[in-house]
Parts: structure tokens; sequence; C-alpha cells
């Protein structure tokens, strides 16, 4: 049975030509693969590159769609969560204390002593430093 089928693989040029009658074992096949053979098939090289890359650039583009998809979800949970007593920073630098969220704008109180107060668009706000109190804990805090 394993005779067969080597002589099969044998003549389909699996193993390669057989080894002429009376030659040494381990002896070079005159037109087999040992030594110093053709070149490759040409084309065959190429082909498999291109395939390669196609298959790396739609992983690439997979992978950075989830990662935009998971930012621009963060994102909107910030600007859903952002309320009065928040402590921000603007893409400009500005750190200040939320005073009034409207719907596509907020009032940021910036100097505490003077009680300055600038106006900015609330895409600008670009994180939240520190969560301000609640109302009802700013209540609390000015009963006691």
């Amino acid at each position: 049975m394993i005779e067969s089928m080597v002589a099969k693989w044998a003549m389909s040029g699996v193993l390669g030509a057989p080894p002429p009658a009376g030659a040494p074992v381990g002896a070079p096949i005159p037109g087999g693969n040992g030594g110093g053979g053709g070149a490759p098939p040409a084309g065959l090289g190429m082909q498999n590159i291109i395939f390669l890359m196609l298959g790396f650039f739609v992983l690439m583009m997979f992978l950075s769609g989830g990662a935009a998809k998971k930012e621009k979800k963060k994102r909107a949970a910030l600007m859903a969560s952002l309320g009065k007593h928040d402590r921000v920073q603007t893409s400009g630098g500005m750190i200040g204390t939320v005073v009034e969220v409207k719907d596509d704008e907020v009032v940021l109180r910036v100097d505490e002593t003077t009680n300055t107060r600038i106006r900015f668009a609330k895409a600008s706000v670009t994180s939240v430093l520190h969560k301000g109190k609640g109302a009802e804990d700013v209540i609390e805090e000015a009963v006691e």
C-alpha cells in the first residue's frame, strides 16, 4: 500500500525524479530538485504578495473603523454627561467651571474672583477634569 503511494507520488513529481540505478544514497539527482535547480515559475510570487497586501489593507480598514466608532461613542457620552459645576478643559486650553449648558453651547466661569464667564461651543469641550457636585449636594452644603 505505502509502496504504491510512493510510486504514485514519484510519478506525479511530488517526490522528484527517482534516482538512477546504482547511484549512491544522497547523490544529487540529475534534473531533480537536489542542488542548483532552476528558478521558481515567474509571476506566482507577485500574485501572492498582491493578495497579502490586499488582505492587510482590508484588516487595517476594519480595525480603524472600529476605533473611530468607539471614540465617537465615548465623545457622545462625554457631551451627554456634561453638567453644572463640572470642571472642564476646552480644545483651546481654557479651564473653567460649567455655569450653564445649552443645546450647542456652554458657559464657563474661568475666573473665580471676578466671576468672568465665557461662552463656548459645546463641541470645544475636550475633557472633564473634575465632576461637579449635583444641585442637591450644593443645596445641602448651603443649608449646613
